[in-house]
């Protein structure tokens, strides 16, 4: 599952565009070495760190403000989260000797090793080829439970296999895998946001949200064949007692898993809804400006639309004050606004605590401070809570 941020090694043979902060000739605000090669990041594509995903652009010679080339390699430390891309002009190769020689400036300060190969077909989750009559086939990798991921992704397409806004399912007769048409169209993560009217397309957003959920709550059948009886009740409370541990640690995370876990207590909740976790811009294909196919529900639970609102809004990527004042027209918010903070602290610490689980480590405080801030006081803010 893909939490909050974007795995760097999706970006592996795409074209991306690199925003420079530190050009050839800058100094280190910290370390003082210089940089030999332009430094940077792509806009709005956070990282496991909590910061914008940074790249290395090679094969420019000269100080240059941003940059738009391919992805050939992803430079991964084993200290940390901090991965790092490496952006060469279209047409041009580094071999890894090169790469490691040129970013030894830096690198030499961590154990780091050069990735090759991208998450299309191998991914963190799950493995994705191309079958030669067109469709796709995703396969679970073996971390974190793929037979409760399995299940929770058909159950997913079970329950809302009718709208036009999934794919279709084609095959779930293997445990360890699913067959799906292939989604074609923009993804959300690849769009210039400057380019574009966002307000606009958070309204567009809106309506595909209301119109993918605007379903009857699933059965008994689907909810114990495919979420082994687990309904709202039962993951909020989960939910309450993961953050509940966190806090009892006593490290420096505490404080803010203590607040998290404070706010997750007064979730109240209202009718049972099947909804999912996972609503990262690499999982929303576009046409025209328009929605085309959401995907991705291995991460599939039931809640409430109250807690997809929260869900939704801990991703700074839609303008809070504008998805909030629409889903909440909509109908989907019908607790008071002033309580809106417990259900982003449902949907920003469902994801924390998803994504420890899943890496198998906890996070860091210096990560789980900038996320916290960047994910929840600031989208608190934003809607105009104090």
């Amino acid at each position: 599952m893909k939490a909050e941020f974007v795995d760097a090694r999706t970006f592996i043979g795409k074209t991306v565009r690199v925003r420079i902060d530190r050009p050839i000739g800058s100094r280190h605000p910290e370390a003082g070495f210089v940089y030999p090669v332009n430094y940077g990041f792509l806009d709005d594509v956070p990282a496991a760190d909590g910061d914008n995903l940074d790249a290395y652009v090679l094969g420019v010679h000269r100080p240059i403000e941003s940059f738009s080339g391919r992805c050939i390699a992803v430079i991964q430390r084993a200290e940390d989260d901090d991965d790092k891309l490496v952006v060469v002009p279209e047409g041009t190769e580094f071999s890894d000797p090169q790469i490691i020689a040129t970013t030894e400036f830096q690198e030499r300060f961590f154990r780091s090793t050069v990735l090759r190969e991208g998450l299309c077909p191998f991914g963190r989750k799950s493995r994705i080829d191309d079958l030669s009559d067109g469709s796709i086939r995703k396969t679970y990798n073996q971390n974190d439970d793929p037979a409760g991921r399995f299940r929770r992704e058909v159950g997913f397409y079970r329950h809302y296999g009718g709208s036009p806004l999934i794919p279709t399912l084609l095959d779930s007769s293997q445990d360890a895998s699913i067959v799906i048409e292939r989604v074609t169209g923009d993804l959300m993560r690849d769009v210039d946001l400057t380019t574009v009217d966002l307000d606009l397309m958070t309204d567009r957003y809106v309506d595909a949200i209301v119109h993918l959920f605007n379903v009857p709550a699933p059965g008994a059948y689907l909810k114990d064949r495919f979420f082994q009886g687990r309904g709202a009740d039962e993951n909020l409370d989960s939910l309450h007692d993961s953050l509940s541990r966190l806090a009892s640690n006593g490290d420096e995370c505490a404080p803010l898993f203590r607040e998290l876990g404070e706010n997750v207590a007064n979730v109240e909740l209202s009718n049972e809804v099947l909804i999912k976790l996972d609503w990262n811009p690499g999982n929303l294909f576009l046409r025209d400006g328009m929605v085309r196919k959401f995907i991705d529900f291995e991460q599939a639970f039931l809640g409430s639309r109250e807690i997809l609102v929260g869900v939704l809004l801990h991703n700074p990527v839609w303008p809070a004050h504008r998805l909030f004042s629409r889903l909440r027209d909509a109908g989907f918010f019908q607790a008071d606004v002033s309580d809106l903070r417990h259900y982003l602290a449902f949907g920003f610490g469902s994801v924390v605590v998803d994504s420890m689980k899943r890496r198998g480590k906890p996070w860091g405080f210096s990560r789980l401070r900038t996320a916290f801030e960047r994910h929840y006081r600031a989208r608190i803010r934003s809607i105009g809570l104090t």
